[in-house]
């Protein structure tokens, strides 16, 4: 019970302090600042739901939506690696062809898929669904703000330019991280 009212505590602290953030630090236009306040509202929002589900005993409902996008991202990345001769997209343009060009092979003309094209298309981000539910991330572990909030942040790993003539980079591995409003969640997923 005393965890419990250290983790409401904290969410709580959590929340003031980003609604804070949100009205304060942002000055640049007023649509920029309609933007924050728009992200301080939907995570305040996402806080004193999680709030009153933990003073319920009740377990947190969309943290266990963004773990599912996660393992969605997984088993779409891994679909990809199949089609693309074991390697992952760097970049979320890229396609299976553009894999296998950069790794010196010829380009199918079939089953030429992306990321996004492997997703299924409910893919979206459950806290607010005007926020994208994928991003590409370049930092291990991402940067959590909160603009984050809900989606699932891949980071590819191992990035390189195995053929000189191509444009393209592949990715020999990734790491998902997922993003609730009192931070990231404690699950990661990879290939390992």
């Amino acid at each position: 019970m005393e965890r419990r009212t250290r983790e409401v505590r904290f969410l709580v602290v959590t929340l003031v302090v980003f609604c804070l953030c949100a009205a304060v630090g942002c000055k640049k236009e007023e649509t920029e600042e309609q933007k924050a306040l728009d992200v301080a509202q939907v995570t305040a929002d996402a806080l004193i739901e999680e709030l009153e589900e933990l003073g319920q005993g009740k377990p947190i409902t969309k943290h266990a939506l963004v773990k599912q996008n996660m393992q969605t991202v997984m088993l779409a990345l891994e679909d990809f690696s199949t089609m693309a001769e074991g390697r992952y997209p760097a970049e979320r343009s890229q396609t299976t062809g553009d894999v296998i060009v950069a790794t010196g092979g010829r380009a199918a003309t079939t089953a030429n898929q992306s990321i996004d094209s492997l997703l299924p298309s409910d893919f979206r981000n459950p806290y607010e669904e005007r926020f994208p539910a994928l991003t590409l991330g370049s930092r291990t572990p991402p940067d959590w703000t909160l603009k984050n909030l809900g989606q699932v942040i891949w980071v590819p790993q191992k990035v390189s330019a195995p053929v000189h003539d191509t444009l393209g980079k592949i990715a020999e591995g990734y790491r998902l991280y997922g993003i609730a409003p009192s931070g990231p969640l404690n699950l990661v997923l990879s290939p390992e």
